[in-house]
């Protein structure tokens, strides 16, 4: 490597490690590398060095201290290189790029013998050597510093020299272990990336962007900026490149990787085999002789988030289940049984009671999270259905009476079953939410978007329906709303047991999801036989499997 082109790629590292590279030279970079074994070693070395100068004595004892631990540096950086080459074309500033026109001098290598300041020589020398004695301290007498923090914890129980941690306690690069003998614990590094450790567990953390798990399980959520987390077993080492993976280490080492791709290095250090790991696989290193086998991927071996304020412990689940969030749950199985949401009172009541009620059409808002609010409709005047005031333009006129609130797996009612289509959602196994006509909720979307931590919602489906075991002649109309905006309807409903099934796409700017059911503009009693028939008779109203799909 010549000293022009030394000059050059110095040029660029600098650029790059400021962030002020522009795509251009960010490509020069990747094809210089990829050209020239020699270019990828300096390139290495730079970063390597500095990385040390960036962390300081944060440095874990093991970093790059084996050429088989270089070499691994030499494939990250390739994998980073072919990334940063699939990646779409950034717009990159004209302004600055007519800075560098004007001044392309500033990046030219200078030719031609230049006078050499024996000082200046001097200086540099000796800097450079106190420079070597600060990385060997760093390296040989590591202070303990600051890597990371607790950002969240359930039921945690710790063991060993530190048995409390509390939420934003710290944790440093120390080998001493520590144990999590119950509970769940979300741990943050300085460096962006965040793990979930579920009980048992031992572990410590290395430096910002490097965890050692002895035993137990453990999910990694890694943004771009956190490129590179590592995540060390007695067995493997996991190099994260962007993305979202699950490790496990019971004597085997089990890698599942849920998103982007990862590089895996099985076995002992002098004789380690590579593997790249993408999205929808997953690799078990055996233990006693470090074979790497293939393995299912798993949805919900790892607990992925969790959230103290609403007891949120998820697995694999892609979807929150509604039916849930009105028996004041969470969505993922929080909730309590054999309550009823009452819409005039807005509360949740112990007892669920079965008696014709009537109320105003007020909206009223509800002392839960996810849901904004709670109302029964009539349609003599404007419907509003949320806190910011949407309305239900399309509201039918009603007698504005109900007969039993908001419930989940109603069991029984006036002594029957709750069937729809042969399907008994009285029971746990089947999920669903019973609305008897005339009945609104309206769910908060942006509160569940902020417990899963800014999860994009894709859908809400169900299936919906009125009870065959219902006993008389039934009609009733389904309704559902996004922000004021009416997606689904289907009116006068007179066949028990009919399903439909419905699909409504959410985008990221909606907030609020409604569903109504309303009486099928039936008169408040009629006679047939001498028997009074009431408005809302037999309207027996279902919402089966109602789920809002995370993307």
């Amino acid at each position: 490597m010549n000293k022009y082109l030394k000059s050059e790629i110095d040029q660029l590292l600098y650029l790059a490690l400021e962030d002020k590279a522009s795509p251009e030279q960010a490509e020069r970079l990747n094809s210089l590398m990829a050209g020239s074994e020699e270019v990828m070693s300096y390139v290495a070395d730079y970063y390597s060095l500095a990385a040390r100068l960036k962390k300081s004595n944060a440095i874990a004892l093991a970093s790059l201290n084996s050429p088989e631990e270089t070499n691994e540096l030499f494939n990250v950086l390739e994998e980073l290189a072919a990334q940063e080459q699939l990646a779409p074309k950034v717009e990159h500033c004209r302004e600055c790029e007519c800075r560098t026109k004007e001044n392309p001098e500033k990046f030219k290598p200078v030719a031609g013998a230049q006078r050499v300041n024996k000082f200046m020589l001097v200086s540099t020398a000796a800097s450079v050597a106190a420079l070597l004695l600060i990385i060997l301290y760093a390296q040989l007498l590591p202070a303990k510093q600051p890597v990371a923090k607790l950002k969240d914890s359930i039921n945690a129980e710790w063991q060993g020299s530190r048995r409390n941690f509390e939420t934003g306690d710290v944790f440093t690069n120390s080998a001493e272990p520590i144990i999590l003998k119950e509970g769940y614990a979300e741990i943050e590094f300085d460096y962006g990336a965040s793990v979930v450790i579920e009980a048992p567990s031992e572990f410590y953390c290395k430096s910002d962007n490097q965890i050692y798990i002895e035993s137990g399980s453990l999910y990694a959520r890694v943004p771009s900026e956190a490129v590179g987390f590592t995540v060390d077993t007695a067995t493997s080492r996991i190099v994260d490149l962007g993305t979202e993976f699950g490790v496990q280490a019971v004597g085997d080492t089990q890698l599942h990787v849920h998103k982007g791709r990862t590089r895996l290095l099985a076995g002992e250090k002098n004789s380690r085999q590579t593997f790249s790991v993408v999205q929808g696989h997953a690799k078990r290193v055996v233990s006693s002789f470090g074979k790497v086998k293939d393995i299912e991927l798993s949805r919900d071996m790892f607990v992925k988030q969790i959230n103290s304020k609403t007891n949120l412990i998820r697995r694999g689940q892609d979807y929150v289940g509604m039916a849930d969030l009105v028996s004041g749950g969470n969505g993922f199985g929080t909730g309590i049984e054999g309550v009823e949401l009452n819409p005039v009172k807005a509360e949740f009541d112990a007892e669920i009671l079965a008696k014709d009620r009537t109320s105003d059409n007020k909206f009223r808002s509800v002392e839960s999270p996810f849901i904004d609010g709670v109302f029964v409709p009539n349609g003599t005047k404007s419907q509003i259905i949320s806190s910011s005031g949407h309305l239900f333009k399309e509201c039918p006129e009603t007698m504005g009476n109900y007969y039993v609130g908001i419930t989940e797996h109603l069991n029984l009612l006036d002594g029957r079953p709750i069937e729809l289509d042969g399907v008994d959602y009285g029971k746990s196994d089947n999920s669903s939410i019973f609305m008897h006509a005339n009945i609104g909720i309206t769910f908060d979307l942006d509160a569940l978007r902020s417990q899963l931590k800014g999860a994009e919602i894709e859908s809400f489906s169900s299936e919906i329906g009125i009870c065959n075991s219902s006993w008389q002649q039934c009609n009733a109309d389904f309704w559902v709303l996004i922000d004021g905006e009416l997606k689904y309807s289907k009116t006068n409903v007179t066949t028990k047991g009919a399903v439909d099934s419905l699909n409504i796409k959410i985008n990221p700017e909606n907030r609020f999801l409604t569903i109504v059911t309303t009486d099928g503009g039936d008169p408040e009693v009629v006679y047939r036989e001498g028997e009074p028939i009431y408005s809302i008779q037999s309207d027996w109203c279902i919402f089966a499997e109602p789920k809002i799909f995370l993307e």
